[in-house]
């Protein structure tokens, strides 16, 4: 039986004290020179956000190592989680909400750290099940948690791909008038093509001059969604830039709207391979990945590459099938 959204939010957030592991954990550290080697830490991690990583070593000692540093770890898991990675990666993403709701039970994954980082996989399940709602719940509650997470690409920022955006006014108008900024920008892409869509703008100018440089990228990148009939072939290049200079992560979106940019100019073969990077970097973006193909089908085809855009137009229908197999949330 799934737990409800609120019971899966308050065990999400519990502050439950970490108890005894069944293993240390190891951390590997980058090498300084690329003729040194990486170096190993063992201990246990007390902490793990998108800024920094905290380990208790031997004597009680605690060391602490920049993200952006590390270069994986190992680290005990439970048998709920590990099953739901699989179901996760294979796109099951019913029974993988089961297994990691399972995970989050009192009395199974008691570390706060690793509990955000399960919440990251619940966030993909209920997007792959196409609820932006919930989704955008916990998104908003993640980057609460850690401002700094390096799963930002997981809030479910609209690109102008979805079905139906007007379904969300309701949800998106208390995004727009949330405290979190991550709240703010899940909110007025969805308002940007409706009937708020001044206040929108102005709420994405604002998080484009923001702190947070990330969530500016992609503020700043909702916001040639509203220039896309306007824009000159020096906006574009702009646009280019600003893209290439993104955390690789955050791209998708972006690149989508730089594909769209570009078939409007006829710059047919720039916008193919803009789009294309969509499904083939960025594949758990499914709505947007779809659509994509969809669009680069349409680029190849002003270039008479018929038999190319037929490949992907059954990739499309091929992806858009497999999601309407899936059973409704």
């Amino acid at each position: 039986m799934f737990l409800r959204p609120c019971n899966l939010l308050a065990l999400a957030l519990a502050a439950m004290s970490a108890g005894p592991l069944p293993a240390a954990d190891v951390v590997w550290i980058e090498a300084p020179t690329p003729t040194s080697r990486d170096a190993k830490w063992i201990g246990r991690i007390e902490d793990y956000t998108g800024k920094e990583l905290t380990l208790r070593v031997t004597g009680n000692v605690v060391r602490t190592f920049p993200t952006e540093s590390i270069v994986r770890i190992e680290t005990p898991r439970t048998s709920e989680q590990v099953r739901g990675d699989t179901q996760l990666a294979a796109g099951r993403y019913r029974d993988a909400l089961a297994s990691y709701q399972a995970a989050l039970v009192p009395g199974k994954e008691t570390r706060p750290w690793m509990r955000r980082e399960i919440l990251v996989q619940i966030i993909w399940c209920q997007r792959g099940l196409g609820d932006v709602a919930t989704a955008g719940k916990y998104a908003v509650v993640l980057y609460g948690e850690d401002p700094a997470t390096q799963h930002l690409d997981a809030l479910p920022v609209a690109w102008g791909a979805e079905a139906d955006p007007r379904r969300l006014e309701r949800e998106a108008e208390a995004w727009l008038a949330d405290d979190s900024p991550a709240a703010r920008l899940i909110g007025a892409s969805y308002l940007l093509s409706s009937a708020s869509r001044g206040r929108a703008v102005a709420e994405l100018g604002r998080l484009a001059a923001g702190g947070d440089g990330r969530l500016a990228a992609l503020a700043q990148a909702q916001l040639w969604r509203n220039q896309l009939v306007t824009a000159r072939p020096a906006d574009i290049e702009r646009w280019q830039q600003a893209v290439d200079a993104m955390p690789e992560n955050l791209r998708a979106g972006p690149y989508f709207v730089l594909g769209e940019a570009l078939a409007r100019h006829k710059q047919y073969e720039a916008a193919a391979l803009a789009l294309l990077r969509v499904p083939t970097l960025y594949d758990r973006q499914r709505t947007l990945a779809v659509a994509a193909l969809g669009e680069a089908g349409e680029a190849l085809k002003q270039l008479g590459r018929d038999d190319e855009a037929r490949r992907l137009e059954s990739q499309r229908l091929k992806m858009t099938n497999a999601e309407a197999r899936m059973p409704n949330p």
